[in-house]
């Protein structure tokens, strides 16, 4: 009902659908009215974090956590990365019961409300600020398609996105705390130009008399591809298995190590990524760290 009551100059047709109707731009005369009813009810926030303590250095902390609130797509963000956080709660725990024991422990949180001010995360980390500025060795952060990574752990190396530019370094400073440097490449640069200027035409097509059009090195997205795998430590981070390598007993387990990427939500193949690593270390705990 609401296609057909729109006016205006008929759409091209790349831009028509398939329903049996005249696909229009707008401009009139259709007047919607809309009711919203927002449920602004005070909830309480919860943030779940488990341990596994260190064997010899129980006081220093390496933690690793996710969101779990989504504000559109839970597949995307961020349950798949909430899946690699649960996936490698579960690795290491089997390898706990199992005998083995991290020289530093680990903490694994879940964090709630970050769609609305990060909330929980900030909370909790002004909560034991006192703490983390003295015992805190690093942080892991994994989200729908990235991770950010911090801390004394990681070694200095190459970042490359799909175009096979260079986009980024992790670089550590004087306090050794790393830190992850994006640039987009040439490539990225063009293809986000070519979709802002499609964007514009669609609108002017449409009536708008005040386009507005920027792009920025701090725009917000999901980038791919920032630890690819690779076999060749000098253009790429992590091996077949997800792990690092210069770091032998760091993996990384989520859209970070993909070498390439579609347009579609890459949600399942961080799953599959997430399970495939989380076997290869539980079948393999033996041998492979050091």
């Amino acid at each position: 009902m609401l296609l057909e009551s729109i006016g205006g100059p008929e759409a091209p047709p790349e831009w028509r659908g398939a329903l049996p109707l005249t696909y229009r731009l707008g401009g009139g005369p259709l007047v919607v009215h809309m009711r919203v009813r927002a449920d602004d009810r005070v909830r309480p926030i919860w943030t779940v974090t488990g341990m596994i303590r260190g064997s010899e250095q129980p006081d220093q902390l390496v933690i690793v956590g996710n969101h779990r609130d989504a504000w559109t797509f839970g597949g995307v963000d961020p349950s798949s990365g909430t899946a690699a956080l649960m996936e490698l709660a579960h690795t290491l725990s089997a390898l706990t019961r199992a005998g083995w024991r991290p020289k530093r422990s680990i903490l694994f949180a879940s964090w709630d409300a970050e769609e609305f001010t990060l909330t929980s995360s900030t909370e909790w980390g002004e909560e034991h600020a006192g703490s983390l500025q003295q015992n805190g060795t690093g942080i892991t952060v994994l989200t729908g398609n990235n991770t950010y990574t911090g801390g004394t752990t990681i070694s200095a190396g190459t970042l490359q996105d799909g175009s096979g530019g260079t986009t980024g370094a992790i670089a550590g400073n004087i306090n050794n705390n790393a830190a992850l440097v994006f640039h987009r490449s040439e490539n990225t640069k063009q293809a986000l130009a070519f979709g802002m200027k499609r964007m514009t035409e669609l609108l002017q097509a449409a009536g708008a008399s005040d386009i507005s059009a920027e792009m920025t090195e701090a725009a917000v997205g999901h980038y791919l591809g920032t630890a690819r795998m690779g076999t060749d430590p000098r253009r790429s981070v992590v091996d077949k298995w997800g792990r690092a390598h210069d770091v032998k007993n760091l993996f990384i387990i989520d859209g970070s190590v993909f070498t390439t990427a579609g347009a579609q939500v890459p949600t399942a193949s961080i799953h599959a990524i997430a399970l495939r690593t989380a076997d290869y270390v539980t079948g393999n705990s033996r041998t492979i760290f050091t």
